[in-house]
């Protein structure tokens, strides 16, 4: 999977891009990803609640999944501020 793919790719027929709600909010998320960078899931996850009006949790488990079919990478960082993991994403090269 090539981090310049513009369309973000669904996890199985039209999921989760038909979803009035979660289709944007995925877009999103994937649009933020397309610079090949980590970002964490907390800030993917806002934005994508904010495009597609749904809650946080409900746009962060769309990177677990889309990790879980291959479209992500994830890594976990200990937060010496926050004294927490926290998982960050990037597109899967």
């Amino acid at each position: 999977m090539s981090t310049q793919a513009t369309e973000a790719p669904d996890f199985s027929k039209n999921y989760p891009s038909a979803g009035k709600v979660i289709g944007p909010a995925w877009r999103s998320m994937w649009e933020k990803l397309s610079d090949g960078e980590w970002h964490e899931a907390l800030a993917l996850a806002v934005a994508g609640s904010h495009a597609g009006g749904c809650k946080a949790s409900t746009a962060r488990t769309l990177l677990y999944a889309a990790a879980q079919h291959g479209h992500l990478v994830s890594e976990s960082r200990f937060d010496e501020t926050s004294r927490r993991w926290r998982t960050w994403y990037r597109r899967n090269a």
